[in-house]
């Protein structure tokens, strides 16, 4: 197995955190919430054939928060760019899942001359959905003498045990943490000390921007070939499902093309990154 190596990169806005493994073309991976330890389980069978880069969105993971904090995806996929440009990446395959499928997708319309081909898992356009997006209305847990507060997070990770193994519930319920009170704990510069930051709500920060952010509009944009990958058993916690989108939004692309995991859910990246890989290299494959 490639050796996972982790690194920084400084934009003019934040200190971005990344995994890298393997060597040839780069394909960048961008995660849902909470970090880029999701795909720590598919980079292995990615990195035999090509560059990984596994990459923490701005406030995510070990990625430093921004100085002001981001209140559009543009911003957010404006970050993936600024990584792409100081990594000096060519011909990108660019990979996103869930809210990281919405910020690739961002990305490349913004870069479609540094983006080779695009993947989106479990696409939705939640700016045209009529589902509700209540959880992801949490709000500041302050700390409790008791610990009660470790609990409530913990408790939003639940219904993910008997699913996932323990130890990825626990990285979630980590990360989550850090990210409600790492500034509190460990501070890097002084503006993360801004009440603005203290009280932003970092877990729910991307996703509350993909909210407003039209998918179908932007999906019409892209010209190079892009699958979406989606779980034919996935059901997020909102009710949406994104196998039920798929069909329609791919008929928006005019160089699309799908892969179904068939009795998989959107977790599939850490139930079964094996399956998980091997429909992302399917695609690039017959791209050749």
């Amino acid at each position: 197995m490639k050796e996972i190596l982790r690194g920084y990169i400084e934009t003019k806005n934040c200190q971005l955190h990344y995994y890298q493994s393997g060597d040839g073309q780069p394909i960048v991976l961008l995660h849902p919430t909470p970090n880029s330890q999701f795909f720590l389980k598919t980079i292995p069978y990615l990195s035999k054939k090509y560059q990984v880069f596994s990459v923490d969105t701005p406030g995510y993971g070990n990625s430093t928060r921004p100085k002001v904090p981001f209140t559009s995806l543009e911003e957010y996929a404006n970050e993936i760019i600024n990584f792409i440009n100081i990594k000096e990446l060519q011909s990108v395959i660019l990979l996103g899942h869930m809210t990281g499928a919405v910020t690739a997708l961002e990305t490349a319309v913004q870069s479609t001359n540094q983006i080779h081909s695009l993947i989106l898992g479990e696409l939705i356009d939640w700016s045209l959905t009529t589902e509700p997006h209540s959880h992801h209305d949490n709000k500041f847990i302050s700390p409790k003498n008791n610990g009660e507060h470790l609990l409530t997070i913990w408790n939003k990770y639940k219904d993910m045990i008997g699913i996932l193994d323990i130890e990825d519930i626990q990285g979630r319920f980590l990360t989550e943490f850090l990210a409600e009170y790492g500034a509190d704990m460990y501070p890097i510069n002084d503006f993360e000390m801004q009440e603005s930051h203290k009280k932003h709500n970092w877990q729910d920060s991307t996703p509350k921007t993909m909210f407003k952010y039209n998918v179908s509009a932007n999906l019409k944009k892209i010209k190079i070939p892009t699958l979406l990958m989606s779980g034919n058993a996935s059901s997020l916690r909102s009710g949406a499902s994104p196998y039920e989108e798929q069909q329609e939004l791919l008929k928006l692309l005019s160089n699309g093309h799908a892969a179904i995991l068939k009795d998989h859910t959107h977790a599939a990246p850490l139930i079964n990154p094996e399956l998980y890989a091997f429909s992302i290299l399917s695609f690039l494959n017959n791209l050749k």
